[in-house]
């Protein structure tokens, strides 16, 4: 039967009607609008304003390509400060520009008033009836008009949608309901909705919801390819805003720019609370002043970041200090789930980077759990999903990322600074820094290389405990053992200064917790002085390890381990400063009582016997020092094998000392065996092995096989940077010794960067004033002389010497050795004086250290033999050559390069004397020597056939000086290259023997040859260069082309004038040369001049030098 139909319309702008009772068939309301109102045209209603400073993200970009898609939802999740409102004002300025008939809306999402507020709005907007009504359901109108596709095109901006509870209901599961009134907007389905529930999927609307929260934003947003994440900015555009925000009066230089961007972290809201602060009225701050204030402690910081200065381009009731905008997040964590506000507190103590996972599961329950978790067995799969649980609320609002290991984790440096001062505040930042300190002691291990990866991922989180300031004894006692290990960690692996740092808190906490005498109070003694001792700071070194076994002798005995330890350990200090007699006098002391307490194998006594030999090689005692080390070597392939590191160690030594005495290819053939053993015992990126390759390329490099030497400093360079990092140590030992042979190969230029670059590295590193550095101040000095560039090279040799009396003292062979490259300096400047005054006082020092049959006492006989054979005091210098070269022959062999290289220096003085005959077989005995030793290839063998040719062709045996010196240029091509300088000296000198033939076009062609070459290698100031410009000139005026040869010897001689000074013989030569060319050509007042000239030169030179 038909049910009965009711039907009851309501009119007017009241609604007002009848009442029914009972009514028992369906009721159907009909609403009627009332009178017709114009319909409103799409307009904007933004609450802020559009930033004229807007700086463009790529990910504005994305936002409107997934903003265009149709029905589409887009969220904005970051960070809070990460300037995702300022992205999402942006976007609806610039979707209203391109779309003037679009409506725009903005909604504030952060509470269900201001919702509701931002509806009333939009309904005033778009002038919906009854909009003004306070008991009006605006939000059912605002729905339904949205919903209807006739009102057009809109997007709507939902700002802040932070809370889940505001949106979508509160955890327990009660639904946050929109307010309904008694006249409430009725539909068939339901009375009552959630927030959401408000924002109506519409074919020809589009939303865009920013969010702190991954989660609420995954609750709105149907596509997960939809949410788009925001993170800080990139570096060039933070600089922009920075730029931007502050007056043009307060803008800093680009560096300062650029740090202050990146102690905020790139984040808007901080950059832009620091210019606003900047910008103040009044306030005279700069940007170099603002980092001071960071810089200067958590104090400043603070009071910095939470200064809250009103930004028109924000919300009036948001806070404008970045710390109070994370307060605010920690705050809703804290509330909505306490455990992961426990995790992101003890996360903060840790580094910002690289947080181990395993570090953190079980470690930040609360004291009632961890009450309960002593009485109850652990369930470890729920502890594992709460952990878990944990981890993605703090990710969902951005506080901490995974890394690319998904067993690490992030944070960034505001958020962790942030999170700390909240623990501060509320008095919980001790508990959690004990925490931090009881996970670090247990699993922090020892610095032992086996355990490097291990302490190389920890590091960076026990380097945060250096500043804790600990109540508890017990947190007292574990923090310096923590920080013991983690600086001897830090000293095996370069990072002195950090290392020192950690050992002096270390031993401030263990003297004020167990006196100045307990054992682990004298540990951290040696471990201080160790560290202290490879930044170069030999004197405190020194001193704190007299301390220390000055203690250990007063409470242990005379023949205790550690007295014995700290015996050697002085002892190796005293070596480094060049106090040689004491160092021998402590080793021998130690090796004496362990071979008495120990016996002969044990290992302590053969790290003794090591050491002894370390400091007789240092005093040039090398069969001593070799006996040694053949002892020490059958020892620990005795007792450890011939695999084990130790024993390796001691193969490397013998091989380094086999090196000094010349004897490079047992040298070589043990350091092989030696790379051998450490590749396969420890792995081919282990540190040691790489120092075997290093001293394998050494030992190939002494050999003159520069280009395998070189392949091999580049292996142990590239695996140094990677294993310990491009600033430690002995990755930069490795860039100095890559220098070094590309050095001996010529190329002059990239030696040179190359040992800026280690110069640089080792300034910043250990110190300006630190040996290493002085040493490539050194270097550095001696390619700059290489390439002629002598003015330079003597003012670093003169810094390096400075540095070295300053550091090591006047006696130290290092300081000797600077003194000694200084005066080679001022040799090829041609002041020979000055250079024969410091070789003597080399002499005399380096005969009082090191004594007078020391190699490198003899170096100094070599060298004054030398500046007195540029004098012309050839009898002085033939008596000190020969004593050089009985000496060498002593001490080093007949054999020995150095030995080789005094023999063909005399032959050189004796030449110099005219005494051909004499010098030719001393050239022919060093020629055959090297051929015996190097092989006929090395360049010290092409050098030795070089000097018998120039012999020869003095004689007038131009035939076998030309082939000789065909055969030198041969085997320079072959093996260093045609345009090594050596190489171009060959040419050079065979371009002179085809001259004194007559062969004058042959000579000609070699000699432009030669002239070219240095040109490009050397530069065209170089002496050397200046000397083929001379040697062309000659042979074109042998040809007769006069005018030509005037013009080369002009500019030989003004080169020389320029680079060397009027008064070096080689200027003087060329004097005489030019006016030899005048001469010819009947030019004779002006020969002569120039003559007279050149013989006053000489006169005065002979006269300064006598």
């Amino acid at each position: 039967m038909e049910q009965a139909k009711s039907e009851i319309t309501f009119t007017g702008h009241e609604n007002a009607g009848a009442q029914i009772g009972v009514s028992y068939g369906p009721i159907v309301s009909n609403f009627n609008a009332g009178t017709a109102v114009p319909s409103p045209s799409p307009s904007i209603v933004v609450p802020f304003r559009r930033d004229r400073d807007f700086v463009n993200r790529p990910v504005l970009e994305e936002i409107w390509q997934c903003a265009s898609k149709p029905a589409a939802r887009v969220g904005i999740v970051g960070l809070g400060g990460v300037g995702k409102t300022q992205l999402a004002i942006e976007y609806a300025y610039r979707r209203r520009a391109a779309d003037p008939e679009i409506w725009v809306f903005w909604v504030h999402a952060s509470s269900a008033g201001r919702f509701e507020e931002s509806y009333r709005k939009i309904a005033q907007q778009v002038q919906i009836s009854s909009w003004a009504d306070p008991k009006a359901d605006v939000l059912s109108m605002v729905h339904a008009w949205l919903s209807d596709e006739s009102n057009g095109r809109w997007t709507m901006v939902v700002d802040n949608a932070d809370s889940g509870e505001v949106l979508f209901g509160s955890r327990s599961g009660e639904a946050r309901m929109a307010p309904i009134s008694s006249t409430a907007f009725m539909t068939t389905a339901s009375s009552y909705r959630l927030l959401s529930d408000y924002l109506p999927p519409s074919a020809h609307g589009s939303i865009v919801i920013t969010s702190r929260s991954r989660e609420v934003a995954e609750g709105l947003i149907e596509y997960v390819e939809d949410i788009l994440e925001v993170g800080p900015m990139r570096e060039e555009d933070a600089i922009v805003l920075l730029s931007k925000r502050l007056k043009k009066a307060a803008q800093d230089n680009q560096s300062n720019m650029t740090r202050l961007v990146h102690e905020l972290d790139y984040m808007p809201l901080a950059i832009t609370q620091a210019a606003a602060y900047i910008n103040q009225p009044g306030s005279r701050a700069t940007v170099s002043q603002y980092l001071d204030r960071l810089a200067k402690g958590d104090r400043d910081r603070d009071r910095l970041l939470q200064k809250d200065i009103r930004d028109p381009r924000r919300d009036v009731r948001a806070s404008n200090s970045i710390i109070i905008t994370w307060h605010t997040s920690f705050r809703h964590i804290r509330q909505t789930r306490d455990s992961a506000a426990r995790l992101l507190g003890l996360m903060s103590l840790f580094d910002r980077e690289g947080i181990p996972e395993s570090l953190l599961q079980g470690q930040y329950n609360s004291p009632e759990e961890e009450k309960a978790s002593e009485r109850e067995a652990i369930d470890s799969v729920q502890d594992q999903d709460d952990f878990d649980e944990d981890v993605a609320m703090l990710m969902r609002y951005s506080l901490i990322n995974a890394g690319t290991n998904e067993q690490l984790f992030n944070m960034h440096r505001l958020v962790q600074f942030s999170t700390r001062k909240w623990l501060e505040l509320h008095g919980e930042l001790a508990g959690w820094q004990g925490r931090h300190i009881n996970i670090l002691d247990t699993a922090f291990p020892t610095g032992d290389y086996v355990h490097w990866p291990i302490c190389q991922a920890l590091f960076p989180h026990v380097e945060v405990a250096i500043s804790y300031k600990m109540a508890s004894i017990d947190h007292r006692e574990k923090r310096a053992a923590v920080l013991y290990r983690g600086s001897w960690f830090a000293d095996k692996s370069g990072r002195y200064r950090t290392a020192a740092k950690m050992a002096r808190v270390s031993l401030e906490e263990r003297e004020g917790l167990h006196g100045l005498n307990d054992i682990h109070t004298l540990n951290s003694v040696d471990n201080l002085a160790r560290i202290l001792k490879h930044q170069g700071k030999y004197k405190q070194a020194e001193q704190l390890h007299r301390r220390a076994l000055a203690e250990r002798e007063k409470e242990l005995g005379e023949s205790h381990p550690d007295i014995l330890t700290s015996m050697d350990e002085l002892a190796v200090v005293l070596r480094y400063q060049g106090k040689y007699d004491q160092a021998e006098q402590l080793h021998r002391l130690a090796l004496a009582k362990r071979e008495k307490e120990l016996g002969d194998s044990h290992s302590d006594t053969l790290t003794s016997i090591n050491n002894l030999a370390l400091v007789l090689q240092d005093q040039g005692k090398y069969k001593q020092a070799e006996q040694l080390h053949q002892r020490a070597l059958a020892g620990r392939e005795k007792e450890l094998g011939e695999s084990h590191p130790n024993t390796l160690t001691s193969m490397n030594n013998l091989a380094l000392i086999l090196r000094y005495q010349g004897k490079y290819k047992q040298a070589e053939q043990l350091h092989q065996r030696a790379l051998a053993g450490r590749k396969k015992e420890l792995g081919e990126s282990h540190p040691n092995t790489l120092t075997s390759i290093n001293n394998l390329a050494l030992v190939l490099q002494d050999q003159g096989k520069y280009k395998q030497a070189e392949q091999l400093h580049q292996q142990a360079l590239a695996g140094r940077e990677k294993e310990l990092g491009e600033s430690h140590p002995d990755t930069l030992i490795s860039v100095n010794n890559l220098a070094t042979v590309l050095g001996d190969q010529g190329k002059y230029k990239q030696a040179e960067q190359l040992h800026r670059q280690a110069l640089a590295g080792r300034e910043k590193e250990l110190g300006e004033s630190h040996p290493d550095t002085l040493i490539s101040v050194n270097n550095l000095a001696t390619v700059l002389d290489d390439q002629g560039k002598y003015k330079q090279a003597e003012q670093l040799h003169r810094q390096a010497l400075a540095g070295r009396e300053k550091e090591l003292g006047e006696s130290h062979p290092n300081t000797l050795q600077s003194m000694s490259n200084l005066a080679l300096s001022l040799q090829d400047q041609g002041k020979y004086k000055q250079a024969e005054q410091l070789h003597r006082q080399v002499l005399a020092g380096r005969e009082k250290e090191l004594g007078e049959s020391h190699p490198d006492t003899l170096i100094s006989v070599n060298n004054l033999a030398t500046v007195l054979g540029d004098q012309g005091k050839y009898k002085q210098a033939e008596q000190l050559h020969r004593q050089a070269l009985a000496g060498r022959k002593k001490e080093l062999g007949e054999s020995h390069p150095n030995t080789l290289q005094s023999m063909s220096n005399l032959a050189l003085s004796l030449q110099d004397q005219g005494k051909y005959k004499q010098a030719e077989p001393l050239y022919q005995q060093a020629l055959a020597g090297y051929e015996k030793e190097l092989g006929e290839s090395h360049p010290d063998t092409l050098m030795s056939v070089n000097d018998l040719a120039t012999v020869l062709g003095d004689q007038g045996k131009y035939k076998q000086a030309e082939q000789l010196h065909q055969q030198a240029l041969a085997g320079r091509e072959k093996e260093l290259g045609e345009s090594h300088p050596d190489t171009l000296i060959s040419v050079n000198n065979l371009a002179i023997v085809l001259g004194d033939q007559g062969k004058y076009k042959e000579a000609e062609q070699l000699h432009r040859q030669a002239l070219t070459g240095r040109e490009k290698e050397l530069g065209e100031s170089h002496p050397n260069t200046l000397q083929s410009v001379s040697n062309l000139a000659l042979v074109l005026q042998d040809q007769g082309k006069y005018e030509q040869a005037e013009q080369l010897n002009r500019q030989a001689l003004a080169g020389y004038e320029k680079e060397l000074g009027e008064s070096h013989p080689d200027t003087l030569i060329s004097v005489n040369n030019l006016a030899g060319v005048l001469y010819d050509q009947g030019k004779y007042e002006q020969a002569e001049q120039l003559h007279q000239r050149a013989l006053a030169g000489g006169e005065k030179e002979l006269r300064e030098s006598s």
